[in-house]
């Protein structure tokens, strides 16, 4: 599966790795030239530095043809704001999921069909 990924902190580290090793392919976004790079270096992805609330920015990633969007910033309201334009912008990606941990709000949005294979992994993961 194609997954875009915004935000390259710890838990956008170990969600990418984590994906990479079952073989889906990941873009990683964030606006810091130095985080991307470092999950380059560190992992088969590619890396797009930019905003996640950005129309150039998420196309450059591929966020069209995304089967998941996961915006894992340290800020609730760009993660809520970055998944809000997948959805309005796209509107072919349908599933919502929403979490919490280590004190940040954790947004996740999918295709339908990718919500339904994905939610019980999703959980187990503990995002």
């Amino acid at each position: 599966m194609k997954i875009v990924i915004v935000g390259c902190g710890k838990i956008g580290k170990s969600l990418i790795a984590s994906l990479v090793k079952e073989g889906h392919e990941v873009v990683a976004v964030d606006k810091s030239e130095q985080k991307v790079a470092d999950v380059i270096n560190m992992f088969d992805v590619i890396g797009v530095c930019g905003i996640g609330t950005d129309a150039v920015t998420l196309t450059e990633a591929g966020a069209d043809k995304a089967d998941i969007f996961v915006a894992v910033t340290g800020s609730d309201e760009m993660n809520m704001l970055s998944c809000f334009w997948i959805v309005l912008e796209y509107r072919l990606i349908t599933g919502y999921l929403m979490g919490f941990q280590a004190g940040i709000w954790w947004e996740v949005v999918m295709k339908k069909a990718t919500l339904q294979k994905m939610t019980s992994h999703l959980c187990v993961c503990r995002l």
